[in-house]
């Protein structure tokens, strides 16, 4: 007679499973998804029935990812209750979309449960905790965010069969576009910092005198749908791209976060740079050259000239010296 695998058995594979696993790209299958989360719940049974003792109270040790980030330990204790639930109720819907081949909005999940999560903020940190626990991108997961960027100009985008013109009116940037065909062959792509500005070169005639140009804003800092699909338009079609932001602290830290994505990376975002972004517009080292009276400067505040000393840091540790001599000028 065949002797079966124990449970201990069992459990080691599961965890040399996700010990091996490495981050899944967009594309990722089904499969390895559905996959991981069985594995994760096999991992948390064994846990749950060795935390009989003090000593083993850990019931999910969520693995260290590769984007610097702390480790992520959900305990069976009265402070951590709340969060397994929001957490393990997280994976169970991300588990039923894969299965079911269906997306849904983070905004979707929390309704879906909102008797439960209570808060939207309680919904996002979970998803970010699965994405760290699986190793792979929300949008892998299929799970979408509910854009705040808007796009206008030379762009005709095909979803699934359906035609999207961009050039008639703006059109708000989703997750649905990172992977769509585009129809047009736009020459380059203008970002502004933010709405009032995008509105207003709409008005002036911008698209008009620049027939082939895509206009974009991310109102400010932008989210990571803005920026995904910024990233699949200058990888897969090598356009031009250029940002108009305010040469103040603000401005320049969005500029940053476009060329060099977000402070802290995970795996819910993944790699999101644009190294091909040029910062154009006045700037301030340009200003100095004008005879503008020194007291028509507004002084920095408290908060500015600390982020403006953040921001020179991670200027410097770029080796960016465009940036790092603006920030520089804000200082004198």
């Amino acid at each position: 007679m065949c002797k079966g695998n124990t449970k201990d058995d069992e459990v080691m594979s599961a965890n040399r499973f996700l010990q091996s696993a490495e981050c899944l790209p967009e594309d990722a299958t089904r499969d390895v998804i559905v996959e991981r989360i069985e594995s994760c719940c096999l991992v948390f049974l064994h846990s749950l029935l060795a935390a009989r003792s003090r000593t083993h109270r850990v019931v999910f040790r969520l693995p260290a990812d590769e984007c610097n980030l702390s480790d992520y330990e959900i305990r069976l204790s009265r402070r951590h209750a709340s969060r397994f639930a929001f957490c393990a109720r997280a994976l169970a819907q991300i588990y039923q979309l894969r299965i079911t081949a269906t997306f849904a909005t983070k905004r979707d999940l929390f309704y879906d449960q909102k008797s439960l999560y209570g808060t939207q903020r309680n919904l996002d940190i979970s998803i970010t905790a699965v994405c760290r626990l699986l190793n792979a991108s929300r949008s892998s997961q299929n799970v979408l965010s509910a854009g705040r960027g808007i796009v206008m100009g030379s762009l005709i985008v095909d979803i699934g069969g359906r035609r999207l013109d961009c050039s008639s009116a703006p059109v708000i940037i989703s997750d649905w576009m990172h992977h769509a065909y585009y129809l047009s062959w736009p020459r380059f792509i203008l970002v502004v910092e933010k709405d009032a500005t995008f509105q207003k070169l709409i008005q002036e005639g911008f698209l008009s005198r620049f027939s082939s140009a895509i206009l974009v804003t991310g109102k400010g800092y932008p989210d990571i749908s803005t920026r995904k699909f910024l990233k699949h338009l200058t990888s897969t079609y090598q356009l031009p791209l250029f940002g108009l932001m305010d040469s103040d602290p603000h401005g320049i830290e969005i500029a940053m976060t476009y060329k060099y994505g977000g402070r802290m990376k995970s795996a819910e975002v993944g790699e999101l740079s644009l190294p091909n972004f040029i910062w154009i517009g006045l700037s301030r080292s340009e200003i100095c050259r004008y005879p503008i009276p020194r007291e028509q400067f507004l002084p920095l505040q408290k908060a500015e000239l600390k982020k403006t000393i953040r921001l020179c840091h991670r200027a410097a540790e770029m080796q960016d010296w465009t940036f790092l001599n603006e920030l520089n000028c804000l200082h004198e």
